[in-house]
């Protein structure tokens, strides 16, 4: 059972752009039809998977929205450069999903795996996956930890009488309407204007 949810960013909902599931239909080299030079990719992104064949889509996973980071930065400066793009293709060598404790799947290469063997591939690719040797060694001491202690759960409670929403948590205008957003550019070019220095050759 899944109870963490996946779900894109509200903000992909206000570009006008044609969505599959809430995230951008992009081309294979992560340009977004209809808007000139705008790529996308990761969880805001349906990029096409090449590897799998017609109308699949990459799943919105660290494996492939890493990768996909360095695919549209080569794209863009090839678009700068006046060059072919070149499309996003990844052959993904399995799963891993760490479930806590000695419970978990994965399925390296294509092994099916499942328990403490499961357990030590998921969290070996986790640690390989961190970029430095102080996060390394942080996760691996706090999952050191629980292993003895136990678990934490923390609840805060703030939610806890109505479903969160990524809306709750993101600190953004773009929810404004355009009337919204209007009358608040309106009112920062206005009082910019009315304290701005008057004198002559002042700046």
């Amino acid at each position: 059972i899944w109870t963490a949810g996946v779900a894109p960013s509200p903000l992909i909902a206000t570009l006008g752009a044609e969505t599959n599931r809430g995230r951008l239909v992009v081309d294979p080299d992560l340009t977004v039809p209809g808007l000139d030079g705008v790529f996308a990719l990761g969880d805001a992104a349906a990029v096409p998977d090449l590897e799998k064949g017609a109308d699949a889509i990459c799943p919105p996973t660290a494996q492939h929205a890493m990768r996909q980071g360095w695919a549209a930065a080569k794209n863009v400066a090839a678009a700068l450069h006046g060059l072919p793009p070149t499309p996003y293709r990844h052959k993904d060598l399995g799963l891993v999903v760490d479930l806590g404790g000695i419970q978990a799947v994965s399925k390296p290469l294509g092994v099916q795996l499942t328990g403490l063997p499961a357990q030590f591939v998921a969290r070996a690719y986790h640690l390989g996956a961190l970029r430095t040797v102080t996060a390394r060694f942080r996760t691996a001491a706090n999952w050191g930890l629980n292993a003895v202690a136990g678990d934490d759960f923390v609840r805060t409670g703030f939610q806890s009488d109505r479903p969160a929403t990524l809306k709750d948590f993101e600190k953004t205008d773009a929810y404004l309407t355009p009337e919204e957003v209007h009358a608040m550019v309106t009112a920062h070019v206005e009082g910019r204007s009315a304290s701005a220095p008057t004198e002559p050759g002042s700046l």
